[in-house]
């Protein structure tokens, strides 16, 4: 995400970008790439887990943060942003002279040290604050300069990518049902398998990686029989993954923001997932406080919600609704190469980091 944003954000002859990131640097940047290198998560598994140091990623930021104390100088810049707490916002805070540089922090993590509510969550602090779903506006716009402004994608990458199902291991005449996250309790793969088990006409693609892989292969051999199929792609192929595939299942009942609806909606691909406020915003971008929501449905007695063209929002710890909107969704699909969602569009990079221009533009100047 700070990839993309600082790519169009070095477009604007106003702003001088630094990224500052672990992985090595990619030629041909508009930004400026600093690299703190970060020791891999997975090298704490077996460290102490006590707070603040409570998990590998901790420990993982941790790591990152004492590297970027090399790097860093906080008289070179006007603002910095992260979405990493606790380490690198307290880092970025202490080396300060009269509150400058601005520090902009980003709830693309969850909003759980905007609230302050314990341990060392009460040690936060931030000013400018840009949560990612109108949920965590809505409980912290009261206590922080806040702004409400979206992931973004670039659309031209997934909008015109081509099917190739035979790259991906795919059966050419299937219809394909892709679920695609973190194998991870949180995202319910399990469930999903277990509800389609009773469609046999769909094929399954499951893409990610993560601690559940081997009880999600297991799960699946056992209810799916031969019409699955589970791999692991770098993001560089996720538009060829989403062109190869029918419908985008997403079980999962509480994202930050969940940039595969937005992937998906770029792509062309209809999606059935979890029926919350921020499901509803991203299909239709009702600001809060705006009069309605994208539809009105009593799940208990309807069925299925459809919120604009390319969305089917349900209560998916109910297999019956989930199932439903799958056969809708898929008989109301559209072709591979029809015209873009209009929609889409308001997610693209370009339109995303004019939001962040403003916000940070404002903040800075606000002192």
């Amino acid at each position: 995400m700070f990839e993309s944003l600082g790519e169009e954000l070095a477009k604007d002859p106003d702003f001088q970008i630094t990224l500052i990131g672990s992985g090595p640097d990619l030629p041909h940047r508009r930004y400026r790439y600093l690299q703190a290198r970060s020791r891999m998560r997975e090298t704490f598994s077996a460290w102490p887990q006590i707070p603040p140091l409570r998990n590998v990623y901790r420990w993982e930021e941790l790591s990152f943060t004492y590297a970027l104390r090399r790097v860093y100088s906080p008289q070179e810049y006007d603002c910095t942003i992260t979405c990493s707490y606790p380490f690198v916002n307290w880092w970025l805070r202490s080396n300060r002279r009269a509150n400058k540089p601005a520090h902009i922090f980003v709830t693309q993590n969850g909003d759980w040290p905007a609230r302050r509510l314990n341990g060392e969550y009460r040690f936060f602090a931030c000013e400018g604050l840009i949560c990612t779903n109108p949920e965590f506006y809505r409980r912290n716009s009261a206590a922080w300069n806040t702004a409400l402004i979206p992931n973004g994608v670039d659309v031209t990458r997934f909008s015109t990518a081509h099917s190739d199902r035979e790259a991906l291991g795919v059966p050419a005449n299937a219809v394909v049902v892709l679920m695609a996250g973190a194998l991870v309790p949180q995202k319910r793969i399990l469930d999903g398998i277990a509800l389609l088990k009773d469609l046999p006409e769909l094929f399954i693609l499951i893409v990610g990686d993560g601690p559940m892989r081997a009880q999600i292969e297991n799960a699946a051999a056992a209810c799916l029989g031969d019409r699955w199929k589970l791999i692991c792609v770098p993001f560089e192929s996720m538009p060829l993954v989403y062109a190869s595939s029918d419908l985008l299942l997403h079980m999962s009942v509480d994202e930050s923001f969940g940039n595969i609806y937005v992937e998906a909606l770029a792509a062309g691909l209809p999606v059935v997932a979890h029926h919350t406020e921020l499901t509803r915003w991203i299909f239709a971008r009702r600001r809060p406080g705006s009069s309605g929501d994208c539809f009105e449905s009593d799940l208990a007695s309807k069925g299925p919600g459809m919120c604009g063209p390319d969305a089917w929002l349900v209560d998916t710890t109910q297999h019956w609704q989930v199932t439903s909107a799958l056969r809708c969704a898929l008989l109301s699909r559209r072709s591979p190469h029809s015209s873009l969602n209009p929609l889409a569009r308001t997610y693209s990079w370009e339109t995303v980091s004019g939001e962040y221009a403003a916000f940070v533009k404002k903040v800075v100047c606000n002192g």
